[in-house]
């Protein structure tokens, strides 16, 4: 049998080979130590994540809100519908003082709003020329919660052949609408 000869420095002693294996091993070590380090960054930005979702889905449940609210506070609230309209006093569904102004509808669809109205009197004047005669309207009207009173009223028209008052002439409220401004 033959024997193989080496040189020196193609012999590896087996201490050297374990010292190799050792710092192999020390090396796997300290990956396996930033591999649990990396999971644990990546543990924390995903609660990180999981909150900003939650705050982002708060967010958007406040927007929601929020939009709901300005939508209902254009659509008005409506306090009195009445197609015969009324030329007393008249009861509303709520009072007006929950709502930042209102609107009265009168004759021929006339608008008429009124800012924080709640124990005030209010003029309502208007005047129509239809090309015949002149008419004018003018009522006073009192507010105090859920009660709205027509407390003066004078009204007349007038041609060029001769002009006439009236005290008593209805002009009626049909409908009046609550706004809130406070979003």
């Amino acid at each position: 049998m033959a024997v193989s000869t080496f040189s020196a420095s193609e012999v590896v002693s087996r201490e050297n080979v374990n010292s190799r294996i050792s710092g192999v091993n020390q090396d796997i070590a300290g990956v396996s130590q930033n591999i649990v380090s990396i999971n644990s960054n990546i543990t924390g930005i995903n609660r990180s994540i999981s909150s900003i979702n939650s705050s982002i889905s708060s967010i958007n449940n406040n927007i929601s809100s929020l939009q709901t609210k300005i939508n209902n506070a254009r659509a008005g609230t409506s306090l009195y519908n009445n197609g015969s309209g009324s030329n007393g006093s008249i009861t509303l569904s709520q009072s007006v003082a929950n709502f930042s102004y209102i609107e009265i509808y009168t004759d021929s669809g006339r608008c008429h709003k009124f800012l924080s109205p709640n124990n005030t009197s209010k003029k309502i004047s208007y005047v129509n020329n239809d090309g015949n005669a002149i008419t004018w309207i003018s009522k006073t009207i009192s507010f105090s919660g859920k009660s709205i009173s027509v407390t003066k009223h004078v009204s007349g028209f007038a041609t060029n052949q001769q002009t006439i008052v009236y005290t008593d002439k209805s002009s009626p409220i049909y409908k009046v609408i609550g706004y809130k401004n406070n979003i």
